[in-house]
């Protein structure tokens, strides 16, 4: 998981790009995750922190998600950064049996 940039201390650490690298959690489970970030976020930035610390949204249901798309008609991606699956796009456009809202993403302009 790549957390906000900023959102943990990078107070000791050498980064290779100030303006990309981001302090985050590696782990097997998003319970293992939240528990991390209940642990390393900074705490002077309460504002991005959930009510209850992000081990509160383990039980949550998926009600009002929404997951972006990109248009892989519009995006034009190299086959070497993605390239589409038949598979993934027929359940992603079906959406009968998702239960979070998908939002194609279009190039602006």
């Amino acid at each position: 998981m790549k957390p906000t940039l900023g959102l943990i201390s990078s107070r000791g650490v050498v980064p290779i790009s100030l303006d990309f690298d981001t302090i985050g959690p590696i782990a097997r489970s998003a319970a293992d995750i939240a528990v991390l970030m209940d642990t390393l976020v900074d705490r002077s930035l309460s504002a991005f922190i959930p009510e209850g610390g992000y081990t509160s949204y383990l039980k949550r249901s998926f009600d009002g998600l929404r997951i972006g798309y990109l248009n892989p008609q519009e995006w034009h991606l190299s086959t070497s950064v993605a390239s589409p699956n038949a598979a993934v796009e027929t359940q992603i456009l079906s959406n009968e049996t998702l239960v979070f809202n998908i939002l194609l993403i279009s190039k602006l302009g």
